[in-house]
């Protein structure tokens, strides 16, 4: 998860707070280093469902892969895209994490495990897209003209307030001209509901994998520490 964290950074070149930023020639090929030593890794481990967690790995992380092409594309432009998307990029990378545990534990996996966890993926990343909206300093999806869920939201938005950032992704507004209308973008962005839309889809999520978990066959303690990841 880590190599693909740098792998995002690297093609998306919107976060230079990053260390791996600096130097990302090395951080390449240290991220790919790290993909073939995780599956070298396991394979060397005396555990007998170790080829079936290869093979998640593998079909997780092409998932993921395919997922995070979509979005470089841009073109997810309407909430439903958006969270398939995300499902797929985010969510199959948790999954990874979740199904490759399960299965060095046991012979299978529960279907209830794919779905909470790709839920997980999802519920992240859009904890990603409010907080990248929340301060003009550092990572912002707007300068970057990227799309997340609340950006979405916002370029629907029928409010004349909005013309200035639907102008600034067709590219008839300038990032000058964005940044001296801070205060009255910062303002649209919280009374359009663009912020309050992504809240409540992600407590909707949040829910989805409360209930999803109710069918997992383990001691509550467990569940508590499952649902710290999708808070």
């Amino acid at each position: 998860m880590l190599s693909f964290d740098i792998l995002d950074d690297i093609e998306d070149g919107d976060d230079y707070q990053k260390l791996w930023l600096n130097e990302q020639s090395i951080a390449l090929n240290a991220s790919t280093a790290m993909i073939f030593a995780c599956i070298n890794i396991i394979r060397k481990l005396d555990l007998k469902f170790k080829e079936r967690a290869i093979s998640i790995i593998l079909e997780y992380s092409l998932s993921s892969v395919s997922g995070q092409h979509m979005d470089l594309l841009g073109k997810n432009c309407t909430e439903k895209e958006y969270i398939e998307m995300t499902l797929k990029k985010s969510g199959s990378l948790v999954s990874l994490a979740c199904l490759v545990g399960a299965i060095l534990a046991g012979d299978k996996y529960q279907d209830v495990i794919k779905r909470y966890s790709r839920y997980i993926g999802l519920i992240g990343q859009l904890n990603n897209d409010l907080k990248d909206l929340s301060t003009w300093e550092g990572k912002n999806d707007l300068l970057n003209k990227k799309i997340s869920l609340p950006i979405i939201y916002l370029l629907h938005y029928k409010g004349e307030e909005a013309e200035l950032i639907r102008g600034y992704y067709n590219g008839t507004v300038g990032k000058d001209e964005l940044l001296n209308n801070q205060k009255i973008i910062s303002k649209t962005i919280e009374q359009s509901g663009a912020l309050l839309c992504t809240q409540i889809i992600k407590k909707m999520y949040q829910n989805k994998v409360k209930s999803e978990l109710q069918h997992l066959n383990v001691e509550k303690k467990f569940i508590n520490k499952i649902l710290d990841y999708a808070i």
